[in-house]
This record gives C-alpha cells, sequence and structure tokens, in this order.
C-alpha cells in the first residue's frame, strides 16, 4: 500500500490519506491493525461522494461500530445496515 501511486488513483486525496493511516498503523497486526485503521482514517466526504444518501449511511454505521473489534464489529455493521 506504501507504494502505490494515488495519482493514478479514482480519489487521490483519499487514497494518501489512507497511505498515512496505514504508515501510523503499521507496527501493528491483526484485529488491533483493522481497529487503528478504523479509528484514524478520515471520513469520507459525502457531499462529493457518487451517492451522498449511502456514503451518509456508512459514516454512521462507521460511527455506531467505530468501538467494536472482530466479529462485534461485523455484527455491529450487519445491525447498522439492516443485514440478516
Amino acid at each position: 500500500m506504501h507504494n502505490f501511486d494515488c495519482a493514478k488513483a479514482a480519489n487521490p486525496q483519499q487514497c494518501e490519506a489512507r497511505k498515512k493511516v496505514y504508515k501510523e498503523c503499521e507496527g501493528q497486526t491483526g484485529p488491533a491493525f483493522r481497529q487503528c485503521i478504523q479509528q484514524k482514517m478520515p471520513a469520507a466526504e459525502c457531499s462529493k461522494a457518487a451517492d451522498p444518501q449511502r456514503c451518509d449511511l456508512h459514516q454512521k454505521a462507521r460511527e455506531a461500530c467505530k468501538d467494536k473489534v472482530g466479529p462485534d464489529h461485523k455484527a455491529c455493521l450487519r445491525a447498522q445496515f439492516g443485514v440478516k
């Protein structure tokens, strides 16, 4: 991920932000790494999204589930999106 050329990405700003967060969390592994990424990754700007309504839904789910890890995180996301 660190060597990925963000100039070729669909959203270069988001790509650069992701690279920065991955670098900040690189000393961690497994669930700790994923939680680090979840907590440090800046929220997307929904006003610029292709589907702002869906983006808002994802932001709300992200916020509601931010303190959960692993299976609890997945279960929380499923509940937020109404998935059985």
